[in-house]
C-alpha cells in the first residue's frame, strides 16, 4: 500500500524545482519564438516577431535550435505549471491518510493493531518480538516516529520504515551486527519470508559528501569481507541534496528485496 499522499508531495517538489530550473534557463534565451512548416520533403523555418515572420535560412540553423529548445522548455513549464496547480489542489482538498497518523500517533491503536501488519506465522512473530541490542550512540537524533512505532534517525528512514511495515515486511532497526572487523549497526535488517534469510538494508543519505563517500565505500569492503553483497543479502540506497530519496524507489526496492 503505498502513501498517495507522500507520493504526490514528492513529486510537487521535484516538479517545483524543474520549474525553477527551466525558468532561470529562459532567461538566457532571446526574444522571438519559432514557427516550422514543411514543404514537399524540406523543412522550413521562421522567427515569429512583433513584425511578422522572418525566414531563417539553413546557415542559420543554429538560431533554429537554440529557438526551438526555446519553444520546448516554454511548453514543458506551461505542462509542469499545470501540474503543479492540480497536486497542490488536491493536497490542499484532500487530507493524510487518518489511517495512517493512527499508527503513527496513538500508540494504543497501535498495539492493538500490530497483528495486522505481520504475516500469519509465529516463527516471524517470535523474530519480530525479540529484543534485540539497537545503536545506542546519540539518542537525540532518534527524532521521527515511524508508524511501527520505531523511532529513526531522518525522514527517510521514516519513509523507509513506513513502507516496511506497511508492506507486512518483518524488520528490525539498527540491530547489532558483529563482524570480523567490529560491531555494526545496519540500519534496517529484513526477514524474507520465503526464505527464512536476514537481509540488510543500509541507506546512505550523502553520498555527494566526499568523506561520507569515502565510510561507505569502506564499509562496502567490510561487508563483502563478511560475506554480505549487495544484491544479494544487501539491499542499498542513496540520496544527495539534489536528489532526495523518493517513495517509488523505496517501493521499487522493496519489489527487489521480495525476489531475493
Amino acid at each position: 500500500m503505498t502513501n498517495a499522499y507522500d507520493l504526490l508531495n514528492n513529486r510537487l517538489y521535484f516538479v517545483k524545482k524543474e520549474i525553477t530550473q527551466i525558468s532561470k534557463e529562459l532567461l538566457d534565451y532571446p526574444k522571438g519564438d519559432i514557427i516550422c512548416t514543411r514543404s514537399n520533403k524540406y523543412s522550413k523555418w521562421y522567427k515569429k516577431t512583433s513584425k511578422g515572420l522572418v525566414y531563417i535560412p539553413k546557415k542559420e540553423i543554429n538560431e533554429a535550435k537554440i529557438l526551438a529548445r526555446k519553444k520546448y522548455l516554454r511548453l514543458r513549464k506551461e505542462f509542469l505549471q499545470g501540474e503543479e496547480r492540480a497536486i497542490s489542489l488536491y493536497l490542499r482538498h484532500h487530507p493524510k491518510d487518518r489511517s495512517l497518523r493512527l499508527l503513527s500517533t496513538e500508540k494504543g491503536y497501535r498495539e492493538l493493531l500490530k497483528d495486522d501488519f505481520l504475516p500469519d506465522d509465529e516463527k516471524i512473530i517470535d523474530w519480530v518480538n525479540k529484543e534485540y541490542e539497537t545503536n545506542r550512540s546519540h539518542p537525540e537524533n532518534l527524532r521521527y516516529r515511524a508508524h511501527s512505532g520505531h523511532l529513526v534517525r531522518s525522514k527517510s528512514e521514516y519513509m523507509i520504515a513506513t513502507s516496511l511495515y506497511i508492506k507486512k515486511i518483518p524488520f528490525r532497526y539498527e540491530c547489532k551486527l558483529e563482524l570480523n572487523e567490529g560491531i555494526f549497526y545496519p540500519d534496517f535488517t529484513l526477514l524474507n519470508v520465503s526464505t527464512g534469510k536476514e537481509v540488510y538494508w543500509e541507506h546512505f543519505g550523502m553520498i555527494d559528501d566526499d568523506l561520507y563517500l569515502d565510510k561507505f565505500i569502506q564499509k562496502l569492503k567490510i561487508f563483502s569481507a563478511n560475506g554480505i553483497y549487495p544484491g544479494v543479502n544487501l539491499i542499498m540506497t542513496f540520496e544527495t541534496r539534489e536528489h532526495p530519496l523518493t517513495q517509488e524507489t523505496i517501493d521499487e526496492t522493496i519489489r527487489s528485496f521480495q525476489k531475493l
